[in-house]
């Protein structure tokens, strides 16, 4: 184990040339040497180790002979190899962690790039910083923790000391001074990866990464898609935008209709390429995860036998589950499925299924829920929430289920129940399975135990608490509402609902509301060539209500093709003009106030990061050269004690000084190699190996 004297190098003015001139390695391997490592096997019995090396050193040899010099020399330049090889080790350590804060360093950069990009907004930016912020706890501790006792291990300073207990000093060897001078510090930190440094100054920041003035608008019309989209589903979600369109846009899958998921910062994901050989349908889409829930006969996992299973498919397009569709509770035929519903953390589905045995039709409402999540494995039977029957062969009217809808948190449940003998609709609540006195057409969940509705009566959208059966108006002065749709409540809020209606020969009004307030907080009035064809509701990672237009909107972008619109909370709505604050001059990468939250700010700490990666870069190669020199320096000291062994058995006792010397250097001349390089360093090296053998 290599170990640091505390005490001082007492010998080093009987060895070490000081002044740093080439030295050969004639000049070191001669009769001098040979008499002093005689001296130090004089001495190797005393009781006063400190003293006899002193001794020795100074020209004591005493009655040993050439060989017994020659044999402590060997044990010397052994202790030498010893102390090298445990140096190298912790130079391995500094490389490996610098390897480790360069990763780090690259996903900063990431998360750099993207919040300094112009298309990301506020809330996305302020979740990039907090990861920005704990990767940069990580870079810090990192380097904190890389040290041997009190000896930073990832600081110019720490590697010196490192160095110096070998005997190599850069103030006294030419060969190790080169390797010092290759490593890269800024002018106040010796640190190999240090957060002071700094890229080009000035940084020109570009003007678009300055936000431009803004007006009153509380909200921006984004267009998603540019690709006619032939699906019949494109809904915007919380984690990005998902539609379903034929594969001619990334030809993962050409020829299929498939998912496709795009992100905030625009870029497009879909399903993993060659996945898909048979036709999909999405059932439904999660508007807070970006999941989708298709139904396929394919196997995409654990389904060899071809059935038609269901599969959640997540926001990158990968399966990430399997749900099983029975052929048939007790036995019986399976007619169909429909009305599919996700929960918001995507563990539990339901749908109304239908199926008939021995001449009775049995509705049910059914749920599934998975306790973890497998693309090869799921239930096999779900859980019959409700259920409803007639016999259809003796003519009896039809009893069913439809339209149902179930809460965000897969607890609650809305459907109706049309009953034949009287020809109308109820609709009930689940768990709670109580009739409600009216009808709910159109409903979607606000909260739990509370729907939004469309008003036979009145025609206008109400709300619908169950328990207290009260009813309130949310809308007025609307006509041929045609679609309606809701957003459960979030923190704050009482939920959203949006409406699709009719402003007279053809246009229609598009509006988002508060469920609390009875006025809208965005209106679209579209044009008679506009066709609106479906809307929805998400919340965006700032926790903003937004709405996405699905459909042919000429009078927004001038596309005769149906694509889909993202109505956009303006995070810079102001009731007047102001500009995004200029960038900072952070004091240091990672200071406590360092941060991307702006796109400035964002685009400077860029700037920084770059060159921090760039200083890690060029101190690995100094460490690979270091490492490189090491070897050298090792390799001499080991076939210098290899020769000084090898020449000790041959010699006899009347041997001369000099021409023992002269044998020495022609062995290690022909085993050493490019080692030769580093003669320099013989002497101080076999100093440092008495120092540190003394004071073990």
């Amino acid at each position: 184990m290599l170990q640091q004297s505390a005490k001082q190098p007492f010998c080093i003015p009987l060895f070490i040339n000081i002044a740093m001139a080439k030295v050969s390695l004639d000049s070191v391997i001669d009769k001098s040497l040979i008499n002093r490592f005689r001296g130090l096997a004089s001495g190797s019995g005393s009781s006063n180790a400190a003293k006899s090396v002193t001794a020795a050193l100074s020209g004591k040899s005493g009655a040993v002979t050439i060989a017994d010099g020659l044999r402590t020399g060997a044990r010397t330049f052994a202790s030498a190899v010893q102390n090298i090889n445990s140096s190298i080790g912790l130079v391995n350590v500094s490389r490996a962690v610098l390897t480790n804060l360069g990763e780090l360093t690259d996903k900063m950069l990431a998360l750099a790039e993207r919040a300094s990009q112009n298309g990301t907004g506020a809330g996305m930016r302020a979740n990039l910083d907090r990861e920005f912020k704990k990767l940069s706890h990580k870079f810090v501790k990192a380097v904190e923790d890389t040290k041997l006792g009190d000896r930073q291990l990832l600081t110019v300073e720490g590697l010196t000391q490192v160095f110096q207990t070998l005997g190599l000093d850069p103030d006294t060897s030419a060969s190790i001074a080169e390797v010092f001078s290759q490593f890269t510090t800024p002018a106040d930190d010796d640190s190999l990866a240090s957060s002071k440094i700094k890229g080009y100054r000035p940084v020109k920041v570009p003007s678009n990464k300055f936000a431009t003035p803004v007006s009153d608008t509380g909200y921006n019309i984004e267009k998603i898609t540019d690709n006619a989209i032939s699906g019949s589903a494109a809904k915007i979600t919380r984690a990005g935008n998902v539609f379903i369109d034929t594969d001619d846009i990334l030809n993962a899958n050409p020829g299929y209709d498939s998912i496709f998921i795009k992100n905030s910062n625009g870029t497009l994901q879909t399903m993993e390429a060659g996945l898909l050989n048979q036709p999909l349908e999405v059932l439904t889409i999660n508007s807070t995860t970006g999941s989708s829930l298709i139904g396929t006969n394919q196997d995409l996992g654990g389904n060899s036998g071809g059935d038609y299973c269901l599969y959640l498919i997540d926001s990158s397009g990968a399966v990430k589950h399997r749900f099983n569709i029975p052929a048939g509770i007790g036995g019986a035929t399976l007619e169909g499925i429909s009305d599919f519903q996700l929960s918001e953390d995507d563990t539990t589905i339901s749908y109304i299924q239908q199926q008939r045995k021995l001449g009775i039709r049995t509705t049910s409402v059914v749920k599934q829920t998975a306790s973890s999540f497998s693309s090869t494995g799921g239930s096999t039977v779900g859980t019959t929430v409700a259920s409803i029957s007639y016999q259809y062969s003796l003519g009896d009217p039809v009893r069913s289920f439809d339209t149902l809808k179930m809460s965000d948190d897969g607890t609650s449940f809305a459907y109706n129940l049309f009953d034949g003998d009287t020809g109308e609709y109820y609709t009930y609540f689940d768990p709670w399975t109580q009739a409600q006195g009216v009808v709910l057409n159109s409903f979607d969940f606000l909260e739990n135990n509370k729907l939004v509705y469309i008003d036979s009566g009145d025609g206008q959208v109400h709300s619908h608490t169950y328990a207290d059966g009260s009813s309130t108006a949310l809308t007025a002065g609307l006509s041929g509402i045609s679609q309606l749709t809701a957003l459960e409540a979030g923190s704050g809020n009482s939920g959203y609902f949006a409406v699709n209606s009719s402003l007279g020969g053809g246009a229609r009004r598009l509006q988002m509301y508060g469920a609390d307030s009875a006025t809208a907080l965005y209106t679209l009035d579209s044009a008679t060539t506009d066709v609106p064809l479906d809307l929805s509701l998400a919340y965006n990672t700032s926790d903003q209500a937004e709405m996405g237009i699905f459909g042919v909107m000429r009078s927004l972008s001038g596309d005769a093709d149906a694509e889909l619109y993202r109505i956009k909370k303006n995070a810079q709505a102001t009731t007047g003009q102001r500009f995004e604050r200029m960038s900072n001059e952070f004091s240091s990468l990672f200071a406590s106030d360092a941060n991307i939250r702006s796109r400035a700010d964002a685009f400077r700490m860029k700037v920084d990061l770059k060159a921090l990666r760039g200083q890690i870069d060029d101190n690995i190669k100094a460490i690979d050269h270091a490492l490189e020199v090491l070897g050298q320096n090792l390799e001499l000291a080991r076939q210098s004690g290899l020769a000084f062994l090898s020449v000790s058995d041959t010699i006899s006792s009347s041997a001369d000084a000099a021409q023992v010397a002269k044998d020495l250097r022609t062995a290690i001349r022909k085993n050493a190699g490019a080692a030769i390089s580093q003669a320099e360093n013989l002497e101080p090296m076999i100093v440092a190996a008495l120092v540190l053998d003394t004071s073990a």
